[in-house]
């Protein structure tokens, strides 16, 4: 395969290979003797024979003669092998990365030794740990992709400021390393009579040319803080170590990635990178480049502009998005949907084809050069190298791929006005700018009126909201993209139903979220997005104010991908495990805010969801119960964790945290698992074994009942404590033996007693829909068992009637107060908790004669056994499961606007007495 004729019919493509082999007659030989011509090579090849080399280099021009050198017979290696088809592209870049990345470090670790010499050590003022300098690769090299004469974009930095030791006079660190970054420069970037090794572009780095060559961690952090600009987060997405201290340049990495990648979705990305590839395109045709494979349309750029948009919008949030090369952000792009895996395919090919094409024209003469050449013979040979019969053929395959390219780059960039130019200007189009101009207010109520029912109060808001301390401190690009969002957001309220409501919610949302002004960008970039929002502040107040209070949710409810409900408890529990590892489990702080949060997050996306009425009611209430589920069990963790650090693990082997003789049970709607968005959660705690039985295995255990009853305070403690971010729950656990006066925690002995010979009717109803929320295998059946053996109890007809049918007029006299000509769903006679008193009641007077009706606590389930089991027709059953849906759906969209279950008189007419007739047949 590596013959020397094979090697030397190449040559036409490449006067650099010609001319290198004619400098060494014995190169080619060298190279097919060495085997390395048919094989690929990795970094530590390349690092031992470097070493190899440079171990008898005593001086600088040593040093540099034996680098060119060393380049010269790699380079001509590498382009022989891709010129020959042997190298396809990856391995071609990871070849040429990994021969620079030796080539810097090796350098920089024998001029950091020669400068510590003559200057002398550099320590650290606050660690007194010598100092190294890192060196950073950004561009091609810092994702591994250089391409073949590629100028290597670096910059230097170290940990701390300090001075040297060891020699006089001691000198700063920054001179120090001013002087070896200068020193390392000068020997892998000047051109010699044998060349030069690599281009070295120092501007990337703080302030640009004008800066200090080597920074520390400290300036560096400084510098982006407060001066970093967006096309800077761009560079360093591609930004490795590859030389000097790499655990420090891995500390600098972490310290830089929140500026990197924001911890919020920052939709400002397509913003700055559009006025990026603005900027390139005028001097692209400035400079008539329309023929460069990187910077022309459909270039390379725009295929990375593409991976590296999607990569800052959303790489703070999705780590998995920080990765470095752009054919590896592709396919997860592809993944998560915002690219199709057509367009992944074609995007792929098409970056292969402009990368290999480039790498064939810088191959010509070793000079870094992305423009077609413009000779008929060049033109020739780099499209036989590109495996094309003519210039004709290869350039129609290049205009294919750059065509691709170019309409998915403009779908992606374009200005929203110019997707859409013949839309006509909406009538309010200049409502917003019309504030600051001195238009009359009366001029105004005219534009308005015509769209909204209380002009004078919608322009009041805005108002407003223009001369808020949030607009009036913005900064000027904030103030920008609220200037470019407005007259779009007024646009769009105006199309929507009730547009005051709509309007008038955004407006107070965007006064909210004035520091994050990306979320502006991304409405202003996506009219459906717009619309989107609009809607769901026109249905839900409930989500509006959760908007408003944590902005962040933006993110959920504004990605459709997102709105989708869980698909059952475990990966809503799996999902918070996760981002609790996250976290000190010791920060109970830290641990109650991220609960806060991802129940926030969870539960708005189910009200987004919910809102659209897409889904029946009983998916809603699956979804917000098993929300509260996974968050009490995570508690529960929590707090076993402080628990037996404080008290010791438990005695009793067999007992632990995924075995614990502990119990949260649930009643109410927790227990139906028909949870509501601002209900309460009806929780009681029980334990097994003795309760004065000492716990652990220390010398002075607690009981069992002090351990589980401070457990459960503690976990009452995490779920209802207001914090910054609000509270998880309130939790009532009245319903325990004995009400509020009673034990928080009580032993399953003392329960099941309890419940034989001293509950009341009502808590034996109770009982009907309790089940277990967490605890441990061998708990849940001791409970199990108590809850059968009392539902299943012989009980007198007539009295069960009484009983239950004076505590329902109890609470309707007590619960179902509301105004004239208006209905309370809940306590109206017909309406909901009619239906569920009549199931308890069929539940409590029939389960001893039929057992499957103890196997349910849900009224929908327990409707329809009681219709299996013949004791309600189906009719009956039907008309109740209905009605309790109907009666459930119109109080959850009530309680999403904020308002109570009352509705007025005329409504439910036909449901109510519906009810009530099968009410007073059976009681």
């Amino acid at each position: 395969m590596s013959s020397l004729s094979t090697l030397t019919s190449l040559f036409k493509f490449s006067p650099f290979i010609e001319n290198s082999c004619r400098q060494d007659q014995t190169l080619l030989q060298r190279l097919i003797q060495s085997k390395t011509i048919s094989s690929t090579v990795d970094e530590e090849h390349y690092r031992q024979q470097l070493k190899r080399l440079l171990a008898p280099v005593k001086s600088d021009q040593q040093l540099s003669k034996a680098l060119r050198l060393f380049r010269r017979d790699e380079m001509v290696r590498i382009a022989l092998r891709d010129l020959a088809g042997w190298s396809d592209y990856q391995t071609t870049v990871s070849e040429l990365s990994a021969l620079a990345d030796v080539v810097v470090s090796e350098t920089l670790n024998l001029l950091y030794q020669w400068q510590c010499d003559e200057e002398g050590t550099p320590k650290g003022e606050q660690s007194g740990r010598p100092q190294q300098m890192i060196v950073v690769a950004m561009g091609k090299l810092g994702a591994r992709e250089l391409n073949f004469s590629s100028d290597i974009d670096l910059i230097f930095t170290y940990p701390e400021d300090g001075e040297t030791r060891g020699r006089r006079p001691w000198i700063s660190n920054q001179e120090f390393f001013t002087h070896l970054a200068q020193r390392l420069i000068r020997t892998i970037n000047n051109k010699t009579a044998d060349g030069f090794v690599f281009r070295v572009d120092m501007r990337l780095r703080p302030f640009g040319e004008s800066g200090s060559m080597v920074s520390s961690f400290d300036a560096m952090e400084d510098y982006y803080q407060i001066h970093g600009r967006s096309w800077e987060r761009y560079a360093w997405i591609k930004g490795r170590v590859i030389a000097g201290d790499s655990g420090a340049g891995e500390q600098l990495l972490n310290l830089l990635r929140p500026f990197i990648y924001r911890r919020y979705i920052d939709y400002s990305a397509f913003e700055s990178l559009r006025e990026m590839k603005m900027m390139i395109a005028q001097q692209v045709r400035k400079k008539g480049m329309e023929d460069d494979l990187k910077l022309g349309p459909g270039g390379i750029r725009e295929i990375e502009f593409i991976g590296q948009a999607f990569q800052l919008v959303h790489g703070g949030r999705e780590p998995e998005l920080q990765v470095r090369p752009i054919l590896k952000v592709l396919p997860l792009l592809s993944k998560r949907g915002e690219i199709s895996r057509e367009e992944e395919q074609e995007l792929t090919e098409a970056y292969i084809f402009l990368r290999n094409a480039e790498h064939r024209l810088q191959e010509y003469e070793d000079r870094q050069t992305q423009r077609l050449p413009s000779s008929k013979e060049q033109r020739v040979l780099l499209a036989e190298s590109m495996g094309f019969d003519s210039w004709k053929e290869f350039f129609v395959q290049l205009e294919e791929h750059r065509g691709r390219v170019q309409r998915r780059f403009e779908e992606l960039f374009a200005v929203p006005d110019e997707r859409a130019p013949e839309k006509e200007q909406h009538p309010l189009n200049q409502a917003w700018s019309d504030l600051d101009d001195g238009i009359s207010v009366e001029q105004l109520v005219e534009q308005f009126s015509r769209h909204f029912d209380e002009p004078e109060n919608i322009i009041a808001s805005l108002q407003q909201l223009n001369s808020s301390s949030t607009v009036q401190s913005m900064s000027r690009e904030g103030k920008e993209r609220l200037d470019r969002l407005m007259p779009l957001l007024i646009e769009a309220a105006s199309r929507q139903d009730d547009s005051d409501h709509s309007l008038k919610r955004a407006i107070h949302l965007v006064e909210s979220i004035g520091r994050r002004s990306v979320y502006f960008t991304l409405l202003a970039e996506n009219h459906h997005t717009l619309e989107h929002l609009l809607f769901l502040l026109q249905k839900s107040e409930w989500i509006s104010e959760q908007l408003s209070q944590t902005p962040m949710l933006l993110d959920v409810v504004l990605d459709p991908r997102n709105l989708f409900l869980p698909e059952e408890r475990q990966s809503l529990t799996e999902e918070l495990l996760l981002l609790g590892s996250r976290v000190d489990k010791q920060d109970l702080e830290q641990q109650m805010e991220l609960l806060r949060h991802f129940q926030r997050r969870h539960m708005v996306k189910v009200a987004a969801v919910d809102v659209m009425d897409r889904l029946p009611i009983m998916e809603v209430s699956d979804a917000l119960t098993w929300i509260a589920e996974s968050v009490v069990e995570y508690c529960f963790q929590l707090s076993w964790d402080e628990m037996t650090r404080r008290w010791g693990q438990p005695r009793m082997r067999k007992e632990s945290m995924a075995a614990p003789g502990f119990l949260v049970i649930g009643y109410g709607k927790m227990g139906g698992i028909e949870l509501g968005y601002g209900s309460d959660l009806d929780l009681v705690f029980l334990h097994t074994g003795q309760p004065e039985d000492p716990f652990s295995r220390k010398q002075q255990p607690v009981t069992r009942r002090e351990f589980y009853i401070r457990l459960a305070q503690r976990m009452i403690h995490l779920i209802s404590t207001r914090t910054m971010s609000g509270r998880l729950y309130e939790i009532d656990s009245r319903l325990r033996p004995n009400g509020a006066s009673g034990l928080l925690v009580l032993d399953s002995e003392g329960f099941l007693d309890y419940q034989k010979k001293d509950a009341w009717t009502w808590e034996h109803q109770a009982l009907v829909r309790a089940r277990v929320i967490f605890g441990g295998a061998k708990a849940r059946a001791e409970f199990e068992k108590i809850r059968r053996t009392i539902l299943s109890q012989q009980r007198d007809e007539r009295e069960l009637q009484s009983e239950v049918s004076d505590m329902r007029e109890k609470m309707r006299d007590s619960l179902g107060q509301c105004g004239k000509d208006e209905i309370n769903l809940k306590q109206m006679k017909g309406g909901m908790v009619d239906i569920e008193f009549m199931v308890q009641y069929m539940v409590l007077r029939w389960s001893l004669q039929h057992p499957s009706l103890m196997q349910w606590t849900d009224n929908i389930r327990l409707l329809e056994q009681l219709a299996e089991e013949g004791l309600i027709t189906d009719d009956e059953a039907k008309t109740l499961e209905e009605n309790y849906r109907s009666y459930r759906r119109r109080a959850y969209h009530l309680s999403l606007q904020n308002r109570k279950a009352i509705v007025s008189a005329e409504e439910f007419v036909v449901e109510r007495k519906q009810v009530t007739k099968i009410w007073d047949r059976l009681l």
